[in-house]
């Protein structure tokens, strides 16, 4: 498989994650309508996610650019 599909399909995962991330942490606060132990746990367990996310991002683009500077040709 081409390593710039590969790096283009982990930063999409990396983006969709961490937009996923965001709206359920969004979602979890609308329907507490207010931050208590049951909100701040949801976002401690949103911060692994979005730290993976991130990760995926910038995996992604380490791939993306060795491809265009022609590590992998």
């Amino acid at each position: 498989m081409n390593i710039l599909i590969i790096g283009m399909t982990i930063g999409l995962i990396g983006k969709v994650a961490l937009g996923v991330a965001v709206i359920r942490v969004h979602m979890h606060l609308a329907e507490e309508r207010k931050v208590d132990g049951d909100v701040v746990r949801a976002i401690e367990r949103e911060k692994y996610i979005t730290a993976g996310a991130i990760f995926f991002m910038i995996a992604g683009y380490l791939l993306e650019t060795a491809y265009f500077m022609g590590f992998f040709a």
